[in-house]
């Protein structure tokens, strides 16, 4: 998907996504680039560097698998 905030993966966007794969049961990983990110980790998150326009693949394993990459996707899409 495609990165749409204008100032990029910011610390905000990056603590929105750590608070919520927090509470879904499923490990999920943000990769653009060669770059790649656990979302539970808020450093590596912010370590994308990822900017506006960025495609930004999000992939998730587990119980609720599906529902973590729609509501990563929702917090980029904002």
């Amino acid at each position: 998907m495609k990165l749409h905030d204008p100032e990029g993966l910011h610390a905000r966007n990056s603590a929105r996504i750590f608070a919520a794969a927090g509470k879904l049961n499923a490990q999920i990983r943000l990769s653009t680039g060669e770059k790649t990110a656990r979302a539970d980790h808020i450093l590596e998150l912010m370590a994308l560097a990822a900017g506006a326009g960025d495609l930004i693949e999000i992939r998730a394993d587990g119980e609720e698998a599906e529902a973590a990459v729609n509501a990563i996707a929702q917090i980029l899409q904002a």
